[in-house]
């Protein structure tokens, strides 16, 4: 269900950006972001845009969220919003490297999912172990 969530916005991303870029398709960028690189970025996007909707959905504020997490993620690559809409489009009219782009993304976020998902499973584990402890030595205390 994650999966096809992702493709979803991914492929909504890529439409908005086909739609407000106006860069003929297939010209190569003047800073060209290498491959892996975009897929780091667009992962990074993701994880950003799941974090907001999830936000929203419990009602917390996510005023400004959005723009202030596209800014972080582009400072943090040393891109511009324009240089990465220029290479979404540029990837998007090829649509051979978008699927390789999309494959990886989509295997990042499943590593990631599992990864989070056995964290969470080690430490109630070890908070289930901490509980039993407690509730051995206060039944030694009280005998």
């Amino acid at each position: 269900m994650e999966t096809n969530r992702l493709y979803v916005f991914i492929i909504g991303l890529l439409f908005f950006v086909g739609c407000k870029n106006s860069q003929p398709q297939g010209t190569i960028p003047s800073v060209l972001i290498p491959e892996n690189k975009m897929v780091e970025i667009l992962t990074d996007i993701q994880i950003m845009e799941s974090a907001i909707n999830y936000k929203k959905n419990t009602n917390q504020a996510t005023y400004d969220l959005k723009d202030k997490g596209y800014d972080t993620i582009f400072s943090h690559y040393g891109i511009t919003d324009s240089i990465f809409f220029e290479n979404v489009s540029f990837y998007n009219a090829n649509t051979e490297i978008m699927y390789r782009i999309f494959d990886s993304i989509t295997k990042r976020i499943e590593r990631e999912q599992v990864k989070v998902l056995k964290e969470k499973e080690l430490l109630e584990e070890k908070e289930k172990q901490e509980k039993e402890s407690q509730e051995k030595n206060s039944d030694n205390d009280t005998e």
